[in-house]
C-alpha cells in the first residue's frame, strides 16, 4: 500500500506510544484503545474526546528577533489554506505580540538568544495552555453541550447520563501543536554559526537582510543555508531540535503539577502553509514565502544525505513524550527503486528501521516531482492523483498551489 505511493497507511508505533502512555498516567485499558481522531493526532477510542491549540513556532522566533514584535514585511501577500476552493486572505500568525523576551541587538553570545528564544516560545505556551485551561472551565460550566447523535455513540455517556462535554467521558485530551521546530532550530543554529561564531553580520545586519528578503545580501543568505539543517543528521542542529522538544515537554508536565490540568504536546505544525506567508524571512536563508517545515520533519528543500540520514535526525529528540503524536512526513521520489520487489523490500526496511528507532508515526509517500508539476500544467490529465497533504490524503489538482508547490518540495532527492 504504502509503494503505492499516495501516502496511506500511516504507522503508529506500539512500541513506543504505549509505554509512554502508561508513564504519563493513562490507565493501561484506555491507552490499549488509542486511535488517531481521523487525521494524525492520538486519542483513545470511546473514551474522550479531543481539543487543541496551536504555536507558529517560526514567528516565535521571529518575534525574538524583534523583541516581541512581528518584524516588517511590505511583501505581504494573502494565501489560500490548502483547498483551491478556499478563498484567499491574510494569514496572522498565531502567537501574542507584545512580550519583550530581550533586545536581541544587545545580546553578545548566542546562548544569550537562545535563552530570549526560550523565554519568547515558553510565553506563547503558556498562552495556549491558559485559552485551554478557560475553555476547560467553560465547558464544564455548562456553556456548550454535545451534539445529542454524538453522545449517543458514546458507551460511557449513555451508561452515566452525563454529557460528553460536562465530564461524560473518562478522558480529555487536550493538546498543544508545537509549530514547525526543526525551522525553528535550522534557524537558531544558522545565527549561532554565522553570526556568533564566525561573528560575520550583526544582528542588526541580519535584521535588515531579513527585511529586505535578502535583496542586495545574497552572500549572507548563501552563508546562512549553508550553515547546518535539521535531517541530515548533523548534531549541530539535530540537538537543537531534540533540546527544544525536552524543554518544552517538561514545561507541559511542569504545567500539569503546577496546575493538575492536563494537557498533551504534540509535535505537529498546523498551519505551514499560511506561516510560511504570515512571517517574513528567516535567519535559516529561507526567503519570504518559501516554507517551513510540517510537523517534526525537514524543511522542504533542505535535505542533502537521504532519507537514513533524516531518520537518525528526527530520532535524536524525546519523541515520545509528545503523547499528542510526534508526527513526520517522508517523502520519497518515485525511482528511489528500481522496480517493485525492491521497493516493498526498501519500505520493509525503512518501517523497521523507523520503529527500531523509536519514531512514534510516520507517514510515507512517494512522488514522481514531475509528474506533480505535469498535474499543475495540466490538471484535467491528472484527476485521480492523490497525495498526502498533513493528517488526510487528497486529490493534487483540488489542492491550493501554495500547497501544491509545498508537496512538490516535500520531495527528497534521490
Amino acid at each position: 500500500l504504502q509503494y503505492l505511493g499516495h501516502g496511506q497507511a500511516t504507522m503508529y508505533n506500539d512500541d513506543a506510544i504505549l509505554p509512554a502512555m502508561r508513564r504519563a498516567g493513562i490507565p493501561e485499558a484506555i491507552a490499549a484503545d488509542y486511535a488517531n481522531d481521523g487525521c494524525t493526532e492520538i486519542i483513545w477510542d470511546g473514551h474522550g474526546r479531543i481539543d487543541f491549540n496551536h504555536i507558529d513556532a517560526v514567528a516565535a522566533l521571529e518575534l525574538t528577533l524583534y523583541n516581541g514584535r512581528p518584524a516588517p514585511n511590505p511583501r505581504r501577500e494573502e494565501v489560500k489554506y490548502f483547498h483551491a476552493a478556499n478563498p484567499k486572505g491574510p494569514y496572522t500568525p498565531e502567537v501574542v505580540t507584545g512580550f519583550a523576551s530581550g533586545d536581541a541587538g544587545q545580546f553578545t553570545t548566542y546562548e544569550e538568544f537562545y535563552q530570549a528564544f526560550l523565554r519568547q516560545y515558553r510565553f506563547q505556551l503558556h498562552c495556549k495552555l491558559e485559552e485551554l485551561r478557560e475553555y476547560d472551565r467553560q465547558r464544564r460550566a455548562g456553556q456548550w453541550h454535545g451534539l445529542p447523535f454524538l453522545n449517543g455513540t458514546y458507551e460511557a455517556v449513555l451508561t452515566s447520563g452525563v454529557d460528553l462535554l460536562d465530564d461524560g467521558l473518562p478522558m480529555n485530551s487536550y493538546m498543544v501543536f508545537t509549530g514547525s521546530l526543526p525551522t525553528v532550530a535550522d534557524g537558531l543554529a544558522a545565527l549561532k554559526r554565522v553570526v556568533y561564531e564566525q561573528k560575520h553580520y550583526t544582528i542588526a545586519q541580519l535584521k535588515a537582510a531579513l527585511e529586505a528578503d535578502f535583496d542586495g545580501a545574497e552572500t549572507m543568505r548563501r552563508e546562512l543555508l549553508a550553515a547546518p539543517k535539521f535531517g541530515n543528521d548533523l548534531d549541530e542542529v539535530d540537538c537543537i531540535a531534540a533540546g527544544l522538544v525536552k524543554t518544552i515537554c517538561d514545561d507541559f508536565d511542569s504545567y500539569r503539577r503546577d496546575t493538575g490540568f492536563t494537557v498533551f504536546p504534540a509535535l505537529i505544525g498546523w498551519r505551514f502553509v499560511e506561516e510560511a506567508y504570515g512571517i517574513g524571512a528567516t535567519p535559516d536563508g529561507r526567503k519570504y514565502k518559501e516554507p517551513i517545515a510540517e510537523h517534526y520533519c525537514a524543511t522542504p528543500g533542505r535535505l542533502q544525505k537521504g532519507v537514513t540520514a533524516l531518520i537518525n535526525s528526527i530520532a535524536k529528540a524525546p519523541l515520545a513524550r509528545a503523547i499528542g503524536v510526534a508526527a513526520t512526513h517522508i517523502s520519497l521520489p518515485r525511482n528511489f527503486a528500481a522496480g517493485p520487489e525492491e521497493g516493498v523490500a526498501l519500505l520493509k526496511s525503512l518501517n523497521e528501521s523507523c520503529f527500531q528507532k523509536g519514531l512514534t508515526q510516520f507517514n510515507i509517500a512517494i512522488y514522481d516531482a514531475e509528474q506533480l508539476r505535469d498535474a499543475q500544467r495540466h490538471p484535467e490529465r491528472h484527476r485521480d492523483l492523490i497525495v498526502r497533504v498533513w493528517g488526510f490524503s487528497a486529490k493534487f489538482v483540488e489542492l491550493s498551489e501554495e500547497m501544491q508547490q509545498h508537496i512538490i518540495q516535500r520531495v527528497m532527492p534521490r
